[in-house]
């Protein structure tokens, strides 16, 4: 008696058409470390703290990290020069200085190790923390200074992976400012970023931890929220020794205001507030903040 081969035969149609159907790849964890430093403008009348006591610590500092991503905040053409001459053959960056005529005033360079990452040259640029932000040098919430975050798309040259970095320096005396400044970063990385895609926010945000900008960048906005999280924070739920601005002080206890700011569900290897000091003092009257991070990335 002879067997019929067609449930047989619709068997192994289904179980090709099985493995013929798209399916999401997940791509090798992408390991980022990045750094948010505050450096202290060069010009400040800070006596034994002056930048001239102080460069070449910060200076290798910087170029020993060996972080990928390094946000710096109030950071003047000339110590810019200084910067690039002393990391050139480890980083490149990108930089645009707040006031209406670049390199006037202080800035918030972006570095990035150039052996690991390219610049997408067309996710990249500076605006300004306004109602205007394509406006050079425009200012508004009462804000004393002119602000700005420089940003960029960088993609790992050995796996074609990308990270989203942003870099920027809240108002110090503003509230309204910082609130108006979190909104629009916000809403920024809502519409800009691709939904999933690894992003990281460093600054100097003058703000505390409970404060509203802060619960505004943990909110997300845009037409793609994006929720973020302090990785510090996650290592250190409970720690009290927090402060990342000591006033030329030692600064273990007090205000927290610099951040490495991650989207939630972002693992967080390592977080680190490093006190670094030259002869006893503070290498800047803030303590560089550094995170270890990695993004699980998908494509479809």
């Amino acid at each position: 008696m002879m067997m019929t081969l067609t449930p047989l035969v619709a068997v192994f149609q289904a179980l090709a058409l099985w493995t013929m159907a798209p399916c999401p790849v997940v791509e090798k964890p992408l390991e980022v470390s990045a750094i948010a430093f505050n450096i202290r403008y060069g010009t400040a009348s800070d006596g034994a703290n002056a930048w001239t006591h102080r460069q070449e610590a910060v200076l290798a500092y910087i170029q020993d990290s060996k972080a990928d991503f390094i946000g710096l905040q109030e950071v003047l053409a000339f110590q810019l020069k200084q910067i690039k001459d002393a990391t050139d053959e480890t980083y490149d960056l990108i930089v645009r200085s707040r006031e209406a005529r670049d390199g006037v005033g202080e800035a918030t360079p972006l570095l990035y190790k150039k052996d690991r990452w390219r610049l997408d040259a067309e996710h990249t640029g500076t605006f300004w923390l306004s109602e205007t932000p394509e406006e050079p040098g425009s200012k508004s919430w009462d804000s004393s200074l002119p602000r700005i975050v420089t940003w960029g798309r960088f993609i790992e040259r050995a796996s074609d992976q990308d990270v989203w970095v942003f870099n920027t320096h809240f108002d110090h005396r503003s509230e309204a400012a910082r609130r108006e400044s979190a909104k629009l970063i916000a809403q920024r990385i809502g519409d800009v970023v691709p939904s999933g895609a690894p992003v990281i926010v460093l600054g100097d945000l003058n703000a505390r931890e409970q404060s509203v900008a802060l619960q505004v960048l943990k909110s997300g906005a845009g037409k793609d929220p994006v929720v973020l999280v302090d990785s510090w924070r996650l290592v250190h739920p409970n720690s009290p020794e927090n402060c990342t601005f000591n006033g030329w002080g030692e600064g273990i206890k007090g205000r927290k205001i610099d951040y490495v700011l991650v989207p939630v569900g972002t693992t967080v290897r390592s977080a680190q507030i490093h006190r670094k000091r030259i002869e006893g003092r503070p290498i800047s009257d803030h303590w560089p903040v550094e995170a270890e991070v990695v993004f699980e990335t998908k494509k479809e």
